[in-house]
């Protein structure tokens, strides 16, 4: 048992190596980038919640143009540096700009047929480990290459305990980290919840299949950001 860890251990170092020799970066600037996209993420996390606290409080769901100097000091205060432009760029991607003078239905952010799985979550707190995993595909630019890093993290630990790097967004990007989580569970006797938005990587059939033969329960939120919830809340903090 002890050789297998070892093993295993052995096998996740070489995989960093690998990359870090793929793009022709230090450890030390891997890891660093991975603690940037991180923050990266829990800020977006916070001022998404911020923009809709502020909507909802003043009452106003098309706020726009002024919302940015409503937000100026909750965004200093919490270290979050954004000028206008990339604010409403901001707004933009994660479809919190609202057109104006236009009758809108917002629907479902799925573009696909496969089956989407209701939230079994909706902001639950987990009390241990390996109880509810959160998975998630992050943006990379590494020396002027483009990168995408799939990861799939304890939303109890925050040990992420599943991660897949390549440079396409094939299905096996997400399903290479899904296995590498599967192989590192320490209780796979335990009930656990996997977490993560409606996208094709999370609802592909192999992806599902995976999971169920696992006997882990499927959860996926309404929008396409996993980390709409108090889940993420809890795995941003320091």
């Amino acid at each position: 048992m002890i050789g297998q860890r070892s093993g295993t251990k052995e096998k996740s170092h070489f995989k960093i190596k690998w990359i870090c020799q793929c793009f022709g970066i230090s450890r030390q600037a891997f890891y660093k980038k991975m603690n940037l996209c991180k923050k990266q993420k829990s800020d977006n996390q916070k001022l998404v919640k911020m923009v809709v606290d502020k909507r909802a409080e003043i009452n106003q769901a098309t706020l726009g143009r002024k919302l940015y100097q409503l937000l100026k000091q909750d965004m200093n205060r919490h270290n979050i540096k954004m000028g206008r432009d990339n604010f409403f760029g901001f707004l933009r991607a994660h479809t919190l700009l609202v057109a104006k003078q236009r009758n809108f239905t917002r629907t479902t952010n799925s573009n696909h047929l496969f089956r989407k799985f209701k939230n079994l979550v909706q902001n639950k707190v987990p009390d241990q480990p390996e109880e509810l995993w959160v998975s998630d595909i992050t943006y990379l630019r590494l020396n002027g290459k483009n990168a995408y890093l799939a990861l799939v993290t304890d939303a109890y630990s925050k040990k992420i305990m599943g991660y897949h790097l390549a440079t396409n967004m094939k299905a096996s990007l997400s399903i290479e980290a899904l296995k590498m989580a599967l192989k590192n569970r320490k209780y796979p006797n335990r009930k656990l919840i996997h977490h993560s938005d409606r996208g094709l990587h999370y609802c592909w059939p192999e992806y599902v299949k995976i999971l169920q033969e696992n006997d882990i329960l499927i959860s996926m939120t309404e929008q396409y950001d996993p980390y709409e919830n108090a889940i993420a809340e809890r795995m941003n903090k320091p």
